[in-house]
């Protein structure tokens, strides 16, 4: 569910009294540039906020960890939010910023060609299962005839991919920026198929928050909403 809070809070002049870290999710990767950027320029200390951040590699592992009860926020893409909200665990999303259709595409080894969706069946492609990337894939098919049945989704972490299709385990892998640029410089011949977009998503970026943090400390999720703006 969407916690209520008023976007003019984020512009009352109150900076959180709170000592007590914020445990924070994100990843190194360009999604979480408010973050990253947030962490390293002062912006979370400029607005009273102590973090304890926590670098992973995916938005999925972000709303695990946020699930799980290992940190009190986390940022990830629209899918991974979506699981955690509605996974029955006490989570909020209090905001969405970014995102773009151009972020995902889908790279494809050399020799591969897939042009039709009869050229899909029993192709093996690789894609972080549960993220912002695989729900894309699922529309993608979806929008050209393709049956997700028939083709070998294979789960598997983005930095394996570029063995994984170099030893030719996959045909194609789909990815956020960076992965798909890992691949291509990696793989000899490897080429992108196609971008993920026009698909009706522009796969925003979310600030999932846990009952807890919202409940007994509002005035530190308005500062650190403040602070990522």
């Amino acid at each position: 569910m969407v916690a209520p809070l008023s976007l003019l809070m984020l512009h009352q002049p109150v900076m959180a009294v709170d000592t007590e870290p914020v445990r924070l999710a994100y990843g190194r990767k360009i999604h979480y540039a408010p973050q990253i950027l947030a962490v390293e320029l002062g912006y979370f200390k400029n607005a009273g906020v102590k973090i304890d951040f926590k670098i992973l590699l995916a938005g999925s592992q972000n709303a695990e960890a946020l699930i799980t009860g290992a940190v009190d926020v986390a940022v990830m893409g629209d899918v991974p939010a979506l699981m955690a909200v509605t996974s029955g665990s006490p989570v909020y999303i209090v905001a969405s910023y970014g995102g773009g259709e151009n972020m995902h595409s889908i790279v494809v080894r050399s020799g591969i060609t897939l042009t039709s969706a009869i050229d899909w069946v029993g192709k093996r492609i690789a894609v972080q299962h549960g993220s912002s990337t695989h729900g894309a894939l699922l529309l993608y098919l979806h929008k050209y005839g393709v049956d997700p049945d028939r083709v070998r989704i294979i789960p598997l972490r983005p930095v394996d991919m570029p063995d994984a299709m170099s030893t030719g385990q996959i045909d194609a892998a789909a990815g956020s920026k960076p992965w798909p640029g890992n691949i291509l410089r990696r793989v000899p011949g490897a080429y992108t198929l196609a971008t993920l977009s026009g698909l009706g998503n522009n796969y925003p970026l979310m600030m999932l928050v846990n009952r807890k943090m919202v409940e007994s400390r509002p005035d530190v999720v308005i500062a650190m909403l403040r602070a990522t703006d």
